[in-house]
């Protein structure tokens, strides 16, 4: 958070600052006292609960370390004793029998290294045929491996070195950007992770646990989307420099909402079935019929997703795009369209234009993305498969329609 000192010590030495001005600065100084004083309780805490688990996992480790080990070796102990005892009990035997012919039993357990003088003398094993248990440990280099890691654990940080800059409302989306804000850092980032919560994390914490992943990536904006309007959301990145094995501080989280309804179609055309919160339409009859957008939701900055899920022979008088009013008849090609048809041909108020899209096939993913060029014309962007068009649009500078108009049943298209 920052502030003007200037202007604080300018109106507070010439007296022209209303009391409403200074107590408004009274609070947001409250503000940031707070976010600091807030933020450092809860570092702290995180640090406690690290720590605590960390040495709860490593006494953990150590003791099932120390029991499995000593089970090895008890079992190595059984194990050599076992092997001895058909030798104790030969020898047990022959005490109960003993006569001169026996005698050697008691040379033979006096010099184990000396054998056969008799078929019947016994012969106990020799040292070095017997067990001698020990066990290999690492000594101080474990110690001081350990130690090193613990002490190079965790880093302290102000404040992340990406934030989110401008978060920007779209049609049941938002479209977040953030940039890095800590310029003593020399480093060029090679990936951004943005995570999301449903809900106002900053003022609930027990939302922290919402967090989840939505974007990785190179870029530094990303449009989230499939948000239910008036819903608030909170959302926070950071980053990872290349080479690096760990994420940086995370932003301050910051809270949105899209107060936009998403894109989708309108329900009471009896040609097409929709579905999916009105963003799916099938065409269900064979009578040809254009199917519009429920409102004029498409406009400046914006972008729409068409995506064929379903797609049948490709015909020159069916396909989608936008339109500037409600049309006359069923045709798409009219004075205030703008639309691609199913073999890839793009017609501007009607007219075909040289270049063409690839033809609409299962899959096919067609975007459209506008931009206010003046008051009565706009600049439309038209990606597919990673071929762009551009042409600027004399049409007023307002929210549009988006149609789509077949006449075979079978296709199914998903906007967003």
């Amino acid at each position: 958070m920052e502030f003007d000192q200037s202007n604080i010590v300018e109106g507070a030495d010439g007296q022209n600052a209303p009391i409403e001005r200074i107590e408004e600065l009274f609070s947001l100084l409250d503000l940031a006292e707070s976010q600091v004083s807030s933020s450092a309780d809860k570092a702290i805490k995180d640090i406690n609960a690290f720590c605590d688990a960390l040495s709860a996992a490593i006494e953990a480790a150590i003791e099932t370390r120390k029991q499995a080990l000593t089970a090895e070796v008890l079992k190595a102990k059984a194990e050599g004793i076992a092997g001895l005892k058909p030798y104790r009990e030969a020898v047990g035997s022959r005490l109960g029998t003993i006569n001169e012919s026996d005698a050697n039993i008691c040379s033979a357990l006096s010099r184990p290294g000396k054998r056969g003088r008799s078929k019947n003398t016994l012969r106990i094993p020799r040292k070095e045929e017997l067990p001698h248990i020990s066990v290999q440990l690492p000594g101080r280099a474990l110690q001081t491996k350990v130690c090193n890691e613990i002490m190079a654990a965790g880093k302290v940080s102000s404040r992340g070195p990406v934030q989110l800059t401008f978060i920007e409302e779209k049609p049941g989306a938002l479209l977040l950007n953030w940039e890095e804000v800590d310029q003593g850092r020399a480093v060029d980032f090679c990936q951004f992770r943005l995570q999301r919560a449903h809900g106002d994390a900053c003022h609930n914490p027990s939302l922290e646990a919402n967090f989840h992943d939505i974007y990785r990536g190179p870029d530094a904006s990303f449009l989230a989307k499939e948000l239910i309007p008036g819903d608030p959301y909170t959302f926070r990145v950071c980053s990872r420099a290349e080479g690096d094995q760990e994420w940086s501080a995370w932003s301050l989280p910051k809270v949105a909402i899209t107060r936009l309804k998403h894109f989708g179609w309108q329900i009471d055309n009896p040609n097409y079935q929709v579905t999916n919160d009105n963003k799916i339409a099938s065409k269900i009859s064979s009578d040809p019929s254009v199917l519009y957008s429920c409102g004029a939701q498409f406009g400046p900055g914006h972008s729409i997703e068409f995506t064929v899920l379903e797609a049948k022979e490709c015909m020159s008088d069916e396909g989608f795009g936008l339109a500037s009013k409600k049309l006359a008849g069923d045709s798409l090609f009219q004075t205030g369209t703008l639309i691609v048809n199913g073999q890839g041909s793009i017609f501007v108020d009607g007219s075909a234009k040289t270049t063409k899209l690839p033809a609409l096939t299962l899959g096919s993913k067609v975007t459209f993305t506008c931009e206010e060029v003046a008051s009565d014309r706009m600049r439309v962007h038209i990606d597919s498969d990673n071929k762009t068009v551009t042409y600027d649009w004399r049409v007023p500078a307002q929210p549009l329609l988006f149609v789509l108009g077949f006449g075979q049943v079978g296709w199914k298209v998903l906007v967003e």
